[in-house]
């Protein structure tokens, strides 16, 4: 999920202009705007997934995501309520996404 060294190297490679970013990279548009591309997903990790639950991929895992669609108990309907705050809040998202890279590493 996390970009590596060896991606952002790629990608700085091979668009012109784009800059390395605390995390990530920052790539320039045409009339001036930048895009941060902080993460990238595989073909592999959004298989099955709508393009609406991609955006969950962020902070949440593949197996949360799939809980999402059918609510089965109290534990499931907390998670969507989370999910559904989050994924409108761009802070709400950078928090969540620094918490699940530093349980990663742990």
């Amino acid at each position: 999920m996390n970009m590596d060294k060896s991606t952002i190297d790629e990608i700085l490679s091979n668009i012109p202009g784009s800059m390395r970013a605390k995390h990530g990279v920052l790539i320039p548009g045409k009339d001036g705007s930048l895009v941060h591309l902080q993460d990238m997903i595989t073909a592999k990790e959004s298989e099955g997934l709508t393009s609406d639950e991609i955006f969950f991929c962020a902070f949440c895992s593949k197996k949360e995501i799939l809980r999402l669609r059918e609510i089965k108990g109290g534990h499931d309907y907390l998670l969507r309520l989370r999910a559904n705050a989050v994924v409108d809040c761009p802070r709400a998202v950078r928090v969540m996404r620094s918490r699940k890279s530093d349980l990663a590493t742990v």
